[in-house]
C-alpha cells in the first residue's frame, strides 16, 4: 500500500491524489502503474488513506526496485508538485517446508 501525509499551503482538503509506480527513478522506464487522477478526501496536515496497488502483477522474487511517486489536488483543484521519490524491492521470500512431522501444533 502507499499513502502520505498531505500539506496544502492554504490549508484547503485534497480532493483527489494521482499515484506513478516505474522501473526508474526518472520515471522514464516501464510504467508498473499510473492511477490518474482518483477522488480522495484528506484534511489538511493529516496521512491519507493506504492506497492499494493495482498495477502490473509483480512476482515476488524479481529483486526489482520500483520508484513511486504521489500527487494531490486541492479544493480549488490545483495540483501539487510530485512527491519525494519512494521506493521498494520487488522480493517476498518463499518458504516451503516438508516431511516435518506436529503433533499437537496449533496456529492460530
Amino acid at each position: 500500500t502507499f499513502s502520505a501525509i498531505y500539506s496544502d499551503p492554504n490549508t484547503d482538503s485534497a480532493t483527489a491524489y494521482e499515484i506513478d509506480v516505474n522501473s526508474n527513478n526518472t520515471f522514464t522506464g516501464t510504467v508498473m502503474w499510473a492511477t490518474g487522477k482518483i477522488s480522495t478526501t484528506i484534511s489538511n496536515n493529516n496521512r491519507s488513506p493506504n492506497y492499494t496497488y493495482a498495477g502490473t502483477a509483480l512476482t515476488g522474487e524479481s529483486g526489482t526496485t520500483y520508484y513511486w511517486r504521489i500527487r494531490f489536488w486541492d479544493s480549488d483543484d490545483l495540483v501539487s508538485n510530485w512527491s519525494a521519490t519512494g521506493s521498494f524491492v520487488d522480493n517476498f521470500k518463499h518458504i516451503f517446508i516438508s516431511g516435518v512431522q506436529m503433533r499437537g501444533v496449533q496456529i492460530k
